[in-house]
């Protein structure tokens, strides 16, 4: 092999290596702020929504029982749309159950003690529900263990 052509060839590949070692080498940045602060304003969310953070108190899932799942939800934080007082408990409709009445909305299932956000909308009764539109939700914040 020719010597000149061997020189560049095999400076290139040493400055290529070096410069994967430098990003491998790089400290791995922890999400911890991420997990704290509130996330951007959720997609189609309106001023008469509400959307907070809080404790779940209560989580029915019984709706093939008795037609209805709902999570209740002590508030901790406001985050935007309608204000709701912080320390209030709420009941979110999540599903109607048996009803013709479709649940759009997006939940999981998250036990007492867990912290969640909610997008929810006003319902019949003073409860809110993630119900009119896929964009509605009830988000667990916490991983599970």
């Amino acid at each position: 092999m020719n010597t000149h052509l061997f020189i560049p060839l095999a400076l290139a590949a040493a400055l290529l290596a070096c410069g994967g070692e430098e990003e491998a080498s790089q400290p791995e940045q922890t999400p911890t702020a991420a997990a704290t602060s509130p996330s951007a304003t959720p997609r189609a969310m309106t001023a008469t929504d509400h959307w907070f953070r809080g404790v779940v108190s209560e989580m029915n899932t019984g709706c093939y029982v008795d037609a209805i799942c709902s999570v209740t939800v002590e508030i901790t934080e406001t985050l935007g749309g309608a204000p709701v007082d912080e320390g209030t408990e709420v009941v979110i409709i999540t599903s109607y159950g048996f009803s013709t009445q479709r649940c759009d909305g997006q939940w999981a299932e998250a036990p007492p003690g867990r912290e969640v956000e909610v997008l929810a909308h006003s319902a019949e009764g003073g409860s809110l529900a993630v119900c009119k539109g896929d964009h509605y939700f009830v988000k667990d914040l916490q991983t599970p263990e």
